[in-house]
C-alpha cells in the first residue's frame, strides 16, 4: 500500500516522459520519470544503509525544488516519514517541530544547517544530510552515482504514517497533521476526480499535494520559478514565460499566485484549466483570470489543511443570483461537496468538545439548510486526528459511531441545492452574542468595491471593515449591507498587512497595531 509505488508504476509506463520541471531558459531542468525513479532509488539506498527505516521521522527543510520531491519519494520508498514545517517557519518553530516529532534525520541545504549551532533540537538529530558538499557533520547527498539503487519499495499498511506537515501564522505553530499512505492515496484519487489529469501533459503546480498527485497520474509538474512562501511577490512575466515554454495546460495554485498572473498583462492562451484553492477564492479573482486565460476552465476549490478537497465550483456555474447573494453578505460560494466526503453543519461550538454520537443522534444535531454553523467533514482523505491528538484534544474531532469527523473550524451553511457557502472562521461572540462572519463581509466588499484587499474584524468593541488602497473607494456601495452584516465602521489603510506565509491570510495582530493610523470612511451606530 506504499504510496511511492504509484510513482514507480508511472516510471515503468512512461520512462521518457517529463515528471518534474524547474527553472526556465538555460537554467531549465527536466527530470524524466525513469530518472526520478533511479534517483529516488539511489537516495533510498543511502538512507537505508544509514539505518533509516519504516516509521522513522525525517525533518526536511528543502525549498520547493527537484531535490525536495526526490527526497520525499526516497523517504516514502523506505517507509520513513517526511516531516515538513511551513516553508516560512522560523527558528523557534523548527525547534518546536523537533520537540514534537523527535526526527532521526535532518535533510537541509547548507544555510539551514546553521540551526544546529543555535538550537539543541536540530543538533541532537542523529543523521544529518546536506544538499551541498563540505557541510561539517553532514553527509552530502550528491555523488550517489556509485550507490546501487534500492529498487524494492517497503510494504506498509494503509494506516502507516506517510507524511507529517506543520503550518503556522500569527498565532504560532499549528498542530502536526499526520497523513497515512492510505489517506494520501485517497487524496490523490479525490484530486484526480476534480482535476481530471491528462497523462503526458504539463501542469504548473504550486502546492506539494498537487505535485504528488500529478506524479501519481503521469502529469509533468512545472515548479513555479518563484518564492512560494510569498507568492504575492511572484513575477507574472517569469511565470508566464514558464507556462509558454513548457506548454502548460493546467495551473494549480493558491489565489495569491493566480492574482499575480491575472494582473500581469500576459495572455495565458495555452491554459485549458485553472484550479485555485488553499485560501478563499473571491469572484473578482476568477473574473480577471477569465480575461487572462480565455480558453481555461476555471475552478475554485475549498479544503482545509486536514481535508482537501471538500467542495469546488466552476466559474460558469456561478449565476448572477449567486453573485448578488455574495455581494449581499450571504458568504462565499464554495459549491457542492466532492462525492468522496460527507459534509454536515452543526451548531457552532468550535473549541468545545462535542460528542461522541450515534449516527442517528448526529444527524439530528445538524442544523437545517440555510442556517449557519460549524462545518464538519468525514471521508477517506480526511485526516482523523493530529500528532499526539493535537493541542485541542477531543475538540479537534467528533466521533460518530466508528467514524471520526474533522472539525474544520470554518463557519458556513448549505443551501437547498446542497451547495456549501463559507462565512469565515467560527467567530467569537462579543457582548450581545451576535456572531461576526468576517468572510461574508469581506466577500460582499470585494464584490461591490472590486479587487481590493479587505479585512473584517472585531476591535475594541467595534466591528470594522478595513479597506486597502490610496484612492478613496465608493463606500456608498456598501451602505445597504452594513446593517445586516453588523459593521459599525469602514476604515481605510494604505496597506493591510498579510501573513508572511503565502501572502494570503490577514496578519490580524499587525493589522490591529495599524488601526490607529487608519482614517474613517463611513461610520454608523452599533448594529442592533
Amino acid at each position: 500500500m506504499n504510496v511511492a509505488s504509484l510513482f514507480v508504476r508511472q516510471a515503468a509506463v512512461r520512462p521518457s516522459a517529463a515528471a518534474l520541471i524547474a527553472g526556465r531558459g538555460a537554467a531549465r531542468r527536466v527530470l524524466k520519470y525513469a530518472e526520478l525513479n533511479e534517483e529516488t532509488a539511489r537516495l533510498a539506498a543511502l538512507f537505508d544503509a544509514d539505518g533509516l527505516g519504516p516509521g522513522d521521522p525525517a525533518l526536511v527543510l528543502l525549498p520547493t525544488s527537484l531535490e525536495l520531491y526526490v527526497t520525499l519519494i526516497a523517504l516514502l520508498r523506505i517507509g520513513a516519514v517526511p516531516v515538513l514545517p511551513d516553508p516560512a517557519a522560523e527558528r523557534g518553530e523548527i525547534a518546536a517541530v523537533c520537540a514534537a516529532v523527535g526526527p532521526r534525520a535532518l535533510i537541509a541545504p547548507r544555510k539551514a544547517h546553521w540551526l544546529r549551532v543555535v538550537e539543541p533540537g536540530p543538533r541532537a538529530i542523529p543523521l544529518k544530510y546536506a544538499t551541498a558538499p563540505r557541510v561539517p557533520g553532514a553527509r552530502w547527498l550528491g555523488g550517489l552515482a556509485d550507490m546501487a539503487p534500492l529498487d524494492a519499495v517497503a510494504d506498509v499498511d494503509p494506516g502507516h504514517p506517510a507524511l507529517v506537515t506543520f503550518s503556522g501564522g500569527p498565532a504560532g505553530l499549528s498542530d502536526g497533521i499526520v497523513r497515512s499512505h492510505g489517506l494520501l492515496r485517497a487524496q490523490h484519487e479525490a484530486l484526480a476526480a476534480v482535476l481530471r489529469p491528462q497523462p503526458g501533459t504539463a501542469a504548473m503546480a504550486a502546492l506539494p499535494g498537487f505535485v504528488l498527485a500529478n506524479l501519481a497520474e503521469g502529469v509533468a509538474s512545472v515548479l513555479p520559478d518563484a518564492d512560494l512562501a510569498g507568492p504575492g511577490a511572484a513575477d507574472p512575466r517569469v511565470l508566464g514565460d514558464q507556462i509558454a515554454e513548457n506548454r502548460v495546460t493546467q495551473l494549480l495554485a493558491p489565489p495569491a499566485l493566480c492574482e499575480r498572473l491575472a494582473d500581469g498583462g500576459s495572455r495565458l492562451e495555452g491554459l485549458t484549466a485553472v484550479f485555485a484553492g488553499g485560501e478563499p477564492v473571491f469572484p473578482d479573482i476568477l473574473d480577471r483570470l477569465a480575461l487572462a486565460a480565455p480558453g481555461a476552465a476555471l475552478v475554485a476549490a475549498y479544503g482545509s489543511g486536514a481535508a482537501g478537497p471538500i467542495a469546488h465550483i466552476a466559474w460558469p456555474e456561478v449565476t448572477d443570483t449567486d453573485l448578488w447573494a455574495m455581494a449581499s453578505g450571504w458568504g462565499l460560494l464554495a459549491g457542492p461537496p466532492v462525492p468522496e466526503v460527507q459534509v454536515a453543519v452543526l451548531p457552532d461550538r468550535f473549541g468545545d468538545p462535542v460528542g461522541p454520537f450515534e449516527p442517528e443522534a448526529f444527524a439530528a444535531e445538524a442544523v437545517p439548510a440555510g442556517e449557519p454553523g460549524e462545518i464538519v467533514v468525514a471521508g477517506p482523505h480526511v485526516v482523523p486526528g493530529f500528532l499526539d491528538g493535537g493541542r485541542g484534544g477531543s475538540a479537534t474531532g467528533i466521533r460518530v459511531g466508528e467514524t471520526v469527523w474533522h472539525r474544520t473550524g470554518d463557519a458556513g451553511w448549505v443551501d437547498r441545492r446542497g451547495r456549501l457557502w463559507l462565512l469565515g472562521r467560527c467567530p467569537t461572540r462579543p457582548a450581545g452574542g451576535r456572531p461576526l462572519y468576517a468572510l461574508a463581509a469581506e466577500t460582499a466588499a470585494r464584490c461591490r468595491l472590486g479587487p481590493r484587499r479587505v479585512a473584517c474584524l472585531d476591535h475594541e468593541g467595534q466591528r470594522l471593515l478595513v479597506v486597502e488602497g490610496r484612492d478613496e473607494p465608493d463606500t456608498g456601495a456598501l451602505e445597504e449591507v452594513l446593517g445586516p452584516l453588523g459593521i459599525d465602521a469602514i476604515l481605510q489603510l494604505k496597506h493591510i498587512p498579510t501573513e508572511r506565509r503565502r501572502d494570503a491570510g490577514i496578519d490580524y495582530p499587525r493589522l490591529r497595531a495599524c488601526l490607529g493610523r487608519a482614517w474613517v470612511l463611513a461610520e454608523r451606530g452599533a448594529a442592533s
